[in-house]
């Protein structure tokens, strides 16, 4: 009787309902996954480039002892 007020099946709603709830979760962590992966990357570039000037740094005194 219940069902037939709100137009629907309660069990299929409140189904639906917590699938919204499951997906919206894992949008969220996904979105968290995608910045930590972002942050990590950014992260290896400046370290990357730290060892590009050192290298460059030992090249150049590597060159003035020859």
């Amino acid at each position: 009787m219940i069902n037939s007020l709100y137009g629907g099946d309660l069990q299929s709603s409140t189904i639906s309902n917590s699938k919204r709830t499951l997906n919206d979760v894992r949008l969220s962590s996904s979105t968290d996954d995608t910045n930590i992966l972002y942050d990590d990357l950014l992260k290896e570039i400046v370290t990357l480039r730290k060892e590009k000037e050192q290298d460059k740094n030992t090249i150049r005194l590597l060159q003035e002892q020859m």
